[in-house]
């Protein structure tokens, strides 16, 4: 018999069971006698996206924003770091200065004022701080052994005199000036070089050493939004007339003049920000469509090639950043988006950082802290907004974490993740002690039993086998064999009770299930449980049932007879989307009636939790009586 909320279903009897290699459909269920269903105020970004803001949970291997401060000076234009060093440029001309102290928290430490003109572009190198002004002007600050920790103003660019005397000697102001606000900076320290762009279309040179200005070029034919330059000297600009082009100082006539290596259309969007791999093999172009664009390097030098686009904000990309293997994204869509660069061609979105109440734009990346305290693998971002708030966050773990698993007498927590790795997590303390690669691919499932033994599912299509062995004096986990999985990604895990059967769900809709072997840690292949449409999403276990969940809205709950002896009990209709989550109440398994059967929880994209009882088909060959069909109002 199969019970449901007042519902009546078809009997199937004894003698009309198939067994686990095919299949059939015993019975099915188009109500629960319990349901939830999520109220609209919860449909918010949480339920899609894993956020890093302090306030919302996390859903990522990773920290929050560990510090956050509001700079009291207007909306941020722009942020910069060298070292532990932290300068914001504010919209009413003031550039504040912070130190990250070892505890994470942040120590302001100076400003410097721009007379009142907003802040466009920060650059620093060194002791020495250029800061671009909408005036078309770039100041410069100096710190000294005399000014510590403050940084001295030592001058304007371009000079006052040099505007003067150009103008006595006849000569065009735009030879020297900028007619319209600077947007961009970059420094070129091993030429002693500063770099500026500008709304009047074109890129100037500036020698550092006594501020002058050496060239001048129009660039584009359009405003030039952002300049970057490579270790070796190529310059890239970006512009609204959607081309990004690469340039190269060349010796003409005994002086170094930029030539145009190559202009490269911006899928017809244009250029809002720039930014090189530290290892000048891909270029990053954020556009006004919201797309992130990568460029990597040709044979020839300066050649550069479309590879990719990194996608998912929702409206233009205000500035983008670069350390390591990281590239940050601040959006006009109050969001900043942390990707990891897995190969030249493949990039993984790591974080989606929500908190800001206004867009994004400045972001930066430090240099140092890619492995933390604890050893671990990430960045420290620091992000600037229009909002006038400066924070602070740290990514680990390099993504989204995929399933959970406990060992109780260990006292364990075991987690899978995106990254293709398996951490191991001390409760008692809430610190990782190990880090495993453990597949080739994403781990999406994780399930340990009762003798330690751990199983891992990953995209690359393998199950593999794990158990904790004792080496030099310390605990690891150490591979003891891998499965492949019928050519088809393992997306879910589940062990029965008495832990001899593994159960993984797939994405061809299937459940193969392995017995384990005479040795600790074998297993064999020993049938599939059949009848999904579509990919397997979660799998649980209970006593002698199996439940799965799958992405064609169903649900079917297995009992298992023998070992490699599976009959499909029911198929639980009702949900509107895939069934993304499953459990089957260890308590229950035999009702105030004395029927065997299980209590089934679902959860599905649809937003709705609902309970089902089902109770097994040893009555079956008897017609229903009365009173057969329960009806539940609470558990």
């Amino acid at each position: 018999m199969i019970s449901s909320y007042g519902n009546s279903i078809d009997r199937v009897t004894p003698k009309e069971r198939e067994t686990t290699r095919e299949i059939r459909v015993r019975g099915e269920i188009d109500k629960p006698y319990m349901e939830f269903r999520k109220s609209d105020d919860d449909d918010d970004e949480t339920t899609r996206e894993a956020s890093l803001s302090s306030s919302k949970p996390l859903f990522f291997h990773q920290s929050t924003s560990f510090t956050s401060t509001h700079t009291n000076h207007g909306p941020l234009r722009t942020v910069a770091v060298c070292g532990r060093n932290i300068f914001a440029g504010s919209e009413t001309g003031t550039i504040q200065a912070w130190r990250l102290l070892p505890d994470h928290e942040l120590s302001e430490y100076g400003e410097m004022r721009c007379k009142g003109h907003q802040v466009k572009a920060l650059a620093v190198s060194g002791d020495h701080v250029f800061a671009a002004c909408a005036d078309g002007k770039i100041r410069v600050w100096c710190r000294s052994l005399e000014t510590l920790p403050e940084h001295a103003h030592i001058g304007t660019i371009p000079k006052f005199g040099d505007s003067i005397l150009s103008y006595l000697g006849g000569k065009d102001l735009r030879m020297t000036n900028h007619l319209g606000g600077i947007t961009s900076l970059a420094i070129h320290d091993s030429d002693d070089l500063l770099y500026s762009a500008s709304l009047d279309s074109t890129v100037r040179i500036w020698r550092i050493s006594d501020l002058r200005c050496i060239e001048t070029i129009r660039a584009h034919a359009g405003p030039v939004n952002a300049i970057v330059i490579g270790e070796d000297g190529m310059l890239y600009t970006g512009s609204n007339d959607a081309t990004v082009k690469v340039w190269r100082r060349i010796t003409c006539g005994g002086d170094q003049r930029l030539s145009l290596i190559v202009s490269v259309p911006t899928r017809s969007s244009p250029a809002k920000a720039l930014a090189l791999a530290s290892d000048d093999m891909v270029l990053y172009v954020g556009c006004t469509d919201g797309s992130v664009y990568s460029y990597t390097k040709g044979w020839l030098s300066g050649q550069i090639q479309y590879s990719g686009a990194l996608l998912g904000h929702n409206h233009a990309i205000m500035c983008l950043a670069c350390v390591s293997n990281y590239v940050a994204s601040g959006s006009a869509d109050w969001t900043c988006r942390v990707w990891v660069r897995e190969a030249v061609d493949h990039h993984t979105c790591l974080a989606v950082l929500h908190g800001h109440q206004g867009p994004i734009t400045g972001v930066a990346l430090f240099s140092i802290g890619c492995v933390d305290d604890n050893g671990e693998d990430g960045c420290t971002v620091c992000t600037g907004s229009i909002d006038g708030v400066l924070k602070i966050w740290r990514t680990n773990h390099l993504g989204g974490i995929t399933s959970l698993a406990i060992h109780d007498s260990d006292d364990l927590l075991y987690s899978a993740s995106l990254d293709s790795t398996v951490r191991i997590w001390r409760i008692s303390d809430l610190r990782c002690i190990e880090t495993i690669r453990a597949h080739a691919g994403p781990v999406n499932a994780i399930v340990i039993g009762e003798d330690g033994i751990l199983y891992t599912g990953s995209n690359d299509a393998t199950v593999k086998v794990w158990r904790r062995i004792t080496c030099g004096g310390d605990q690891r986990l150490s591979l003891i064999v891998s499965v492949p999985t019928r050519s088809s990604p393992a997306k879910a895990l589940a062990l029965a009770s008495d832990d001899m059967v593994l159960y993984v769900g797939c994405t061809d809709g299937s459940v193969y299930s392995y017995t384990k072997g005479w040795l600790s840690g074998q297993i064999q292949y020993s049938g599939a449980l059949l009848g999904h449409n579509h990919a397997i999403m979660c799998l649980a276990c209970v006593s002698n049932y199996v439940a799965s969940g799958s992405a064609d809205w169903t649900c079917r709950v297995w009992v298992r007879e023998a070992v490699d002896h599976h009959t499909c009990l029911a198929v639980l209709h009702g949900h509107q989307g895939p069934i993304t989550g499953v459990a089957l109440f260890s308590i229950g398994c035999v009702d105030d009636n004395g029927e065997d059967g299980c209590t089934v929880c679902t959860g599905s994209i649809d937003g709705v939790l609902k309970i089902w009882r089902v109770t097994s088909l040893s009555n079956m060959g008897q017609g229903p009586s009365e009173g057969s069909w329960e009806r539940y109002e609470q558990l």
